[in-house]
């Protein structure tokens, strides 16, 4: 039994966690050895561009050749169109999470009716410009979250506003 890669269909020895081809995991799918080469194609090379409609993706390698990855027999293959993100939005929730906890919980403090202090008008406003960092910085570096780290980013704001508000 030969082992393919899910992503990229290169041939992974056993044993391997990663891809040594495109780096993902150990998402591995078992190709019975009978299988011929017309059900598993070859990457030809190509000199011009290709029609990305036909389910061909092209690929740019690093001498500058384009190739052309055909879909994999086994499971469906689907093609972005251009103005479209890649279907794997790599990324963590570790910016858009706290970003949006922050600017809910100082949203919440505005109810909060007792007269506050200077440190903790401060401290409260220290928190919520930590938030709206998290959140702008979610939104421009992170795939994942953007909808938390806009939700972060608009309560941090109302939050930091309420702050400022309680002073003397």
């Amino acid at each position: 039994m030969q082992q393919f890669c899910t992503d990229c269909g290169n041939a992974i020895t056993v044993g391997e966690k990663f891809c040594r081809q495109c780096g993902s995991g150990v998402a591995l799918e078992t190709i019975p050895s009978g299988v011929s080469a017309v059900t598993r194609p070859a990457m030809p090379v190509v000199e011009a561009p290709i029609d990305v409609s036909a389910g061909y993706t092209p690929l740019v390698d690093h001498q500058g050749g384009v190739h052309v990855q055909v879909g994999n027999a086994f499971t469906p293959q689907t093609v972005p169109s251009h103005g479209e993100a890649s279907p794997k939005r790599r990324g963590t929730y570790g910016l858009p999470i706290p970003s949006m906890v922050i600017g809910i919980i100082f949203t919440l403090s505005l109810f909060d009716k007792s007269r506050w202090d200077s440190d903790t008008i401060d401290g409260a406003a220290a928190f919520c410009i930590a938030g709206l960092v998290l959140g702008i910085v979610s939104v421009c570096r992170q795939p994942k979250g953007k909808g938390m780290a806009v939700a972060g980013i608009v309560l941090s704001s109302i939050g930091l506003l309420g702050a400022i508000g309680r002073l003397p």
